[in-house]
């Protein structure tokens, strides 16, 4: 398996130096501080989802675990697999949520019109809104719409509010259960990681790539019109 995703943050921070030298030190600290964050989630990602899919491919892992007879206090197979199952999931999650707050320190206060911390920072239509005048504002908006990102929602919030959903052990596969407007889904763990993997990191690099085309065109915009 090898799967990894590469996501360039230099460039966000060295286009802020470079197109404004008037910039604070402290924002650029915060802005680092984000991004660091963003990348240890995102290695933090590969390392739940290499784990859990090199678990469900090794030959005899899943078989070990229907023959196990670890009580329900023991840290066998299945709390390795449920652990890294959901590690992945949220880390994820969090990560995704926290692109708007890196975004308002990269683009504050030119385009970014909410205080570094306020509240309302986020995937909410009062914060996008203010991009959409801009060539970033439809990409922003395409990337709330992605399937992907709605489920993650649903099955993060479903774990945290309700029931974190059930992994069940076929014997040659894991198949995930959660319930969602009142009918239970059903996918086996490996696709859905796979599709969570490969659908939302892209698009986060995607994204990356994005603001910091429209980062870099945007100070070069203002430096020749002052």
């Amino acid at each position: 398996m090898n799967r990894r995703v590469v996501v360039n943050f230099e460039a966000i921070v060295n286009n802020l130096r470079a197109f404004s030298p008037d910039m604070s030190q402290q924002r650029i600290n915060k802005l680092s501080q984000a991004l660091e964050t963003i990348q240890k989630r995102n290695l933090m990602c590969q390392y739940y989802y290499s784990e859990l899919y090199d678990f469900i491919n090794s030959d005899f892992g899943l078989l070990k675990d229907r023959l196990s007879h670890s009580g329900q206090d023991e840290i066998g197979y299945r709390v390795f697999y449920e652990s890294h199952f959901f590690g992945f999931i949220y880390t994820l999650h969090a990560l995704v949520d926290s692109l708007p707050y890196m975004l308002n320190i990269a683009l504050h206060p030119i385009y970014a019109n909410f205080s570094i911390e306020n509240r309302s920072v986020g995937w909410k239509d009062c914060f996008l809104e203010q991009y959409a005048p801009s060539s970033l504002g439809p990409c922003l908006r395409s990337f709330r719409e992605i399937d992907e990102f709605e489920e993650l929602k649903r099955i993060c919030n479903s774990a945290k509010h309700r029931l974190p959903g059930r992994i069940a052990n076929t014997g040659t596969s894991l198949e995930f259960f959660y319930q969602y407007s009142g009918d239970e889904q059903r996918e086996p763990v490996l696709d859905l990681i796979n599709r969570l993997h490969d659908v939302l990191l892209t698009a986060v690099v995607e994204l990356v790539e994005t603001l910091i085309e429209f980062q870099s065109q945007s100070f070069k915009n203002r430096a020749l019109h002052h």
